[in-house]
This record gives C-alpha cells, structure tokens and sequence, in this order.
C-alpha cells in the first residue's frame, strides 16, 4: 500500500490489521486471572511507600507506615500493604505480627494469616511502648509490664523510677529509663531479677531510644550511640533522626519521603555509618521518578524517568542514563534512541545529543517500526531528515503502536482504530476507559485500562466472530504486584513479556505469552484443487485473509469478480498480486457472458478492479473485447473486457456496440491568445499577482511574447504563460495579432529595406555613366 506524504515524498508501507470488522457490536467473555510481576527497576532497595514516617523491623522483615496515606507497607519475601485508619504513633515488629501504637490501644496485623485485618491486642493505657526481641515492654504511671508475642502478660515491675513519664529500652533483664526528675536528666537502672534499682548522677535528656547491640538515644537534635556499660558517657553522632529501631548493630532511621535508611555500628561503637536507603523514589541510578514510558529491545530496556529528567538504559546488570529536559515519550531503532518531550524530538546515539527539533504540534507518542511515526494532537506522522510528514489525520488519539511489521495501530479512550489499505479510518470499542496498548506480533492488542486491568483481544477469536458468527471472547489480565500494588501508566511487549512503568516509580514485567517473530506460526491457506469458479465478491462484506493466526494479511475484498479454488476444508481460495488468500463472505452469482462487438464512444478508463484509484486509459473508436457482465456489480454498472491478455472492468457507459453512432465530443470553446504590447520595442511588461498595479510582480515578459487568455476582467486580463499566471493591463496586450511596436517596427525594417535598395540602384546607375564617359 501506498501513502502520500507532504512535500512529495512517498513512503511504503505495510499495513494489516483492517478492523473494519470490529465497528459491529460484540459481546466481551474474560477470564480474569492474576499474573505477578517481577521488578524490572529499581532491582534494589526499592519499597513501596511514598513517605516512610515510622519504622519497624526484625530480622526478616521491615514494616513502615505513611502516615498521608495511611498505610502500613511490609517488605521482605511476604509483602503486603494493609490500610490504617486514625493516628499512628508508632510501629512494631514482634514475632510473627506486626504491632501498631494508636490512642485506643495496641492494634496489630498477623504475618502468617491470610486476613490482613487489623486487630485489637487487648492492650491500651499505656504512656510508652518499645520492644525488644519477642517482648512488649509497657509503662504505666509506677509500673512496666512485660507481654510475649501472643499479648500475655509474662512479668510487672512496680518502682518509684518508674512514677515519672521515661522513654525506657529493655532487654528484658534490664530496664534502662530515662527521665527529667527535678529539672534535672537521669537515667534509670532497674535490675528485673534483683528488682534492685540505681540512678546515674550524669543524666541527659532523652525524647526516644531503642535497643540494639548498644542503647541509641535522640536527645533533640542528634541521635547518641549509649553503651549499655557505659550510660554516663553517650557518643553524639551527626545523624538527626527522631524514628528509628535498633536491631543489633544496625539503625533503620525512617527518612519520610526518602524511604529510610540502615546504618550500620562501627566495631569500637562510637560511629554510625550508612550502608544502604530504601525508597519508592529518588535521583540515585537505582531509583526512578515518575517514570512515563519503558521500550524494549535487544536486550536493553530504555526508561523515561521524566521527573529526573533522563532516560535509564539497562543492559544486563549495567546501567546508564542520558540526561534530556522533560522527556515523556521514547522509541529506538537499536542505534538511535528517540526521546519526545511535548512538542520537541531529540536523537541520542551511544548517549550523545546528535539533534533536537521542535514541531508546532503537540507530540503525544512516538513508535519505531523501518520508519519513526510521530503521534500528535491531529493524527500520525513520519519524521523523516528532521520534518514531520503527514501520514494520517486522527483526533483523541492517547497512543501509537506498532506489531513489528509496519502496521500502525491507533487508541482512543474506548476502542483502537487501524487504516484500511484505501486510507480510511475504522475502529471498534471496548466499554471501559484505556491508557496504552501493545501489539504483538500476530496483531493481537493487549489494551491498558484505567482499572488497572490489561485485556487481550485475540486477532483469531476476532476472525472467527466475524466471519462464523462466534462470540468474541477476550482475555482480562490483572497485575499481581507479589505484595505491592502497581498502577501501570505504560505499557510495551518485551518478547512475551509485558513491560509497564507504574505510579509507584517502578519498571515491572509480567509473563503475557504474547507472539513474537521467533515463535510465530502461520496459518497460511493451500491450494488443492486446480479447478477454479469465478465469483462476485461483496464490497464490505468480503475479506482476503492470507493468514488465519495474524492480522497482517486482512483486507478488504472490495468489488469484483475473483477467480477461486477450493482448499482441503473446502474454503475458497483466491491468488491476488502474486499472494494466496483465503476469500470470505462473497457470493457465488456467475457472470453471464457478451459475445457482441463494442468499441470505446469516448476517451475511457479501465481498471483491474471497479472504482480502482488506477486504470489505463483507452482512446476513443478503439476496439473493446468484453468477456461478461462482471456478474451485474454495482446494478449492472460494468463490463469485464480483455486488454492485452489482462482482464479489467469498464463502464457499461463508456462503450457501445460496433457499428452504433458514436457520441461527438463537446465542443470545446477555442483558445484565446495574445502578445505582449510594450510601449517600445524591446521593451517589457509586468505580469501581476491580482488586477492591481500595485500587486506583486509575478513575471516580466519582452514586447511581443505569446500569451495565453484565460478571463477578461475590468481593465485587466488573467493570462498564462507556461506554468505561470498572473493579470496584465488590456492596453498592454494585443490579442490574436502583432502589437503597434511589432507593426511600427516591421515598417521601419521595411522603408531601411527600401532605402538601402534605392541607394544601391542610384549608386550603380552613376557608376556606369561615369564609366561610359571614360570610354568615349
């Protein structure tokens, strides 16, 4: 097929998926069923909570809690997400639950259950909670008491070092409190066993503390590393950080909308240092920031990591990224890696800017499949040596996508439109709002919907719909984050994968079994039988399928009558241009055959098929061998003749019987010309834009140059003259004769002429009278 692009420049392209099929009404069967997703990027550190406010941890797991979205995110190899109404101060990890500090009392959420509801502990009326290993510590005004992991009250502890409000760590031996008493800061050393207890004269003050391998203390402003054995001489270190838990010598310090941070105690316990910071975003290489867009290709994933301003490439294990301003959209070629960002383009090759150009459209999306189409605010577009040639006008259109074989695929907010091979633009809908859709191989569509949901139209299920009358059926896809929950706001084939980018600034894949070149197998259709039947087939409602397992080779049939053969399931099969089809939905009418002699009345086009954009032209009075009917198209609107061993379709109104008088052309209305009349000879005149003086020049032209009349207007007349056009004053042209100069000027030849005779003949008449007197 063919396409005409702005600027005379011609493009080839090999479209396929014609779904004029689908603009019919259907039924939607789904299965629904979950697939997980593995993390593309970030592969490290990476938890999902946008603003880790409290942090708890053990060694398996880490549990935090946003408090804006009040959520409570769990990670480790059993991750999930639980919803948390009302104020949190803090949480916990003990044993298999984790605990959650709230003003009514001790909720907490189990690790092994399935039900992720959350419950009451039946513990409240505490001023202060920590924990240490598999206990809960409480106080009391007076009092701590001591839990196991199952809530049941294992020890309580009654002293007066306990009547103030502490913030208090134990190691379920020790009870170490630190308290303001008298204006003046003290720590507390309560023996559980010996129920003995001793204050440290060298207090400091304490606004929380947790147990690890050493007591770490904020005091308002720095975190203390406070060894157990040495309580009057605590560390201050630089970090300054009020939510954290200890668990042997590493911190987890939670960072709110960085995610939180492991920092690890150095051996002589007077130093922290950071080893590691988890988030669902960031800047580093490892974190993402709003990613837009992800493509696949030999091997490499390109990622548009908008709110950093880059483009992540992974290959392998290695990493790279390109810096560009605002990128939102990305395609590449292997080599050249295309980035779109509104409405400007740029190209990278081996990570170098190599050229941007801006377009006064509106780039919405870019795809590369042997050319790279640009998807703007008014439809499709080739860039080609740093322009955009129309390709097809679309409005509302939200992405582009391609199956690997030049097919372009467009989607709307409910449906997905393809181009026909005349051009013309179909479609058929879906009952739900999308975002992206990919296209396999075989021309299937895996559609993005709002939900979150990714349906699969089947292209085989649609063939048979249409052409068997079977329910269309297509197969519902939901993402199982394994523990989190991802909103895909992108997505693109990777193989047999599918590739999202998500809200939650993560790259996942999940395993959609989609059709790729390597595993592709054709249905192609085979001829049996040598025997053939000429058939009529019926315009829209006649297709030619060369492949039953991909969309590629779908067209429509058009008009016309088809020879056909039968293959082994008694389908009809037809050969067009060189390729073999299987041929639906057409009539078995046979045409009737004219055995008259015609001859063309008029000048006539005749085509391979009826209402062909192409023909060749036949000359008046010429010869016509009709053949048949061409079983009665269009009510009787054509023959079928043979030219030159070719059959084509004629107008039944251009031909007439031999011998039958032949039509005379119109009379055309005779050609009107004039010369250029100067007011000099040699001189020139102008030839203007409008039939105005004072308009621009288009040409001058020399005294006595032919010109073409096309119209006479007031005072002026619109001529031609070769390709050009334009208005001259009537008193500057003289029509069908010489102009006065022309005249003026042959005249003036002519009596230079006359004279020049006139004085040769006197000259040589005087000369042989004086000749002759020399003689006598």
């Amino acid at each position: 097929m063919k396409f005409r692009c702005k600027k005379s420049h011609i493009v080839t392209l090999s479209l396929a998926f014609v779904l004029a099929i689908f603009a019919i009404s259907f039924s939607c069967t789904g299965v629904a069923h979950a697939e997980t997703a593995t993390i593309v990027h970030p592969t490290d550190n990476y938890i999902q909570s946008a603003s880790v406010d409290f942090i708890g941890a053990n060694d398996d797991i880490v549990a935090t809690f946003d408090t804006v979205a009040g959520a409570l995110t769990i990670s480790g190899d059993n991750r999930f997400s639980v919803s948390v109404d009302g104020t949190v101060k803090g949480i916990f990890v003990v044993g298999d639950k984790v605990l959650i500090d709230q003003a009514d009392g001790l909720k907490y959420v189990s690790l092994v259950s399935d039900d992720k509801s959350l419950f009451a502990s039946g513990i409240s009326g505490y001023t202060y909670i920590t924990v240490y290993g598999d206990k809960i510590f409480t106080h009391s005004v007076g009092k701590v008491s001591v839990y196991d992991s199952s809530f049941a009250l294992i020890g309580e502890y009654s002293d007066t070092v306990f009547n103030n409000l502490p913030v208090l760590v134990s190691d379920g031996n020790t009870i170490y409190s630190f308290v303001a008493e008298t204006g003046l800061n003290k720590v507390y050393v309560y023996d559980v066993n010996t129920t003995d207890s001793a204050k440290r004269s060298n207090g400091y003050f304490v606004e929380k503390a947790s147990l690890g391998s050493v007591i770490f203390a904020y005091d308002g402003a720095n975190v203390l590393i406070v060894p157990t054995d040495a309580l009057d001489s605590p560390v201050k270190t630089e970090l300054t950080a009020n939510n954290f838990v200890a668990l042997g010598d590493k911190l987890y310090v939670a960072n709110g909308e960085n995610g939180y941070s492991i920092y690890t105690l150095n051996d002589e316990k007077n130093s922290l240092t950071l080893t590691a910071t988890y988030s669902m975003s960031g800047s580093g290489m490892d974190k993402l920031n709003s990613p837009t867009d992800v493509v696949v290709l030999n091997g490499k994933t390109y990622i548009v990591d908008s709110g950093n301003d880059r483009i992540i490439v992974k290959d392998g294990d290695a990493i790279s990224e390109i810096s560009v301003n605002s990128p939102l959209k990305i395609a590449t070629n292997g080599k050249e890696i295309f980035v779109s960002s509104d409405n400007s383009l740029s190209i990278f090759r081996n990570g170098t800017l190599v050229a941007s150009y801006s377009f006064e459209k509106r780039i919405i999306d870019i795809i590369y499949d042997k050319n790279l189409y640009v998807l703007t605010s008014d439809g499709v577009s080739i860039f080609v040596g740093g322009k955009l040639y129309d390709f097809h006008t679309a409005n509302d259109c939200l992405a582009i996508a391609t199956d690997g074989q030049e097919s372009v695929y467009l989607l709307k907010s409910n449906g997905i439109v393809a181009l026909s091979g005349d051009q013309t633009l179909l479609s058929f809908s879906f009952d739900k709002s999308a975002k992206d859709f990919a296209i396999d191989y075989a021309g299937n569509a895996y559609v993005l919907f709002s939900d979150n949901t990714v349906e699969k139209f089947n292209w085989q299920s649609v063939v048979d719909h249409n052409i068997n009358g079977t329910t269309l059926q297509s197969e519902i896809v939901t993402i199982d984050g394994n523990g989190y929950v991802f909103t895909a706001n992108s997505i693109c084939l990777d193989g047999a994968n599918l590739c999202f980018t998500t809200k939650e600034n993560a790259v996942i894949e999940i395993d959609s079994n989609a059709i790729t070149k390597d595993d592709y197998v054709p249905n192609l259709p085979q001829i049996d039988d040598d025997a053939t039947v000429e058939i009529r087939t019926i315009g829209a409602n006649s297709y030619l399928i060369g492949d039953l397992n991909s969309a590629h080779s779908f067209m429509n049939a058009g008009e016309g009558v088809v020879t056909v053969y039968k293959n082994v399931d008694g389908k009809f099969v037809t050969v067009r241009n060189g390729k073999t089809y299987y041929l639906y939905g057409s009539s078995d009418a046979t045409p009737t055959a004219v055995n008259r002699k015609y001859v063309a009345i008029k000048d006539a086009t005749v085509y391979l098929y009826p209402n062909d954009e192409n023909g060749v032209s036949i000359a008046k009075g010429q010869i016509v061998n009709i053949v048949d009917d061409a079983c009665g198209l269009d009510d009787g609107k054509w023959y079928r003749m043979i030219l030159d061993g070719r059959t084509y379709f004629i107008l039944r109104s251009d031909v007439g019987e031999q011998g039958a008088p032949v039509v005379p052309d119109e009379v055309k209305p005779k050609t009107i010309y004039g010369r250029v009349k100067a007011d000099r000879a040699g001189g020139s005149v102008n030839i203007f834009v409008s039939p105005d003086d004072s308009s621009n020049v288009v040409i001058s032209l020399m005294d006595g140059i032919k010109l073409e009349v096309l119209e006479t207007l007031d005072g002026y007349y619109l001529v031609r003259y070769g390709d050009v056009a334009g208005y001259i004053r009537a008193d500057q042209i003289e029509l069908d004769g010489l102009t006065t100069v022309q005249i003026i000027a042959i005249v003036l030849s002519v009596i230079v002429v006359i004279a020049g005779v006139l004085i040769f003949l006197i000259t040589y008449q005087t000369k042989r009278k004086i000749e002759e007197n020399d003689i006598n």
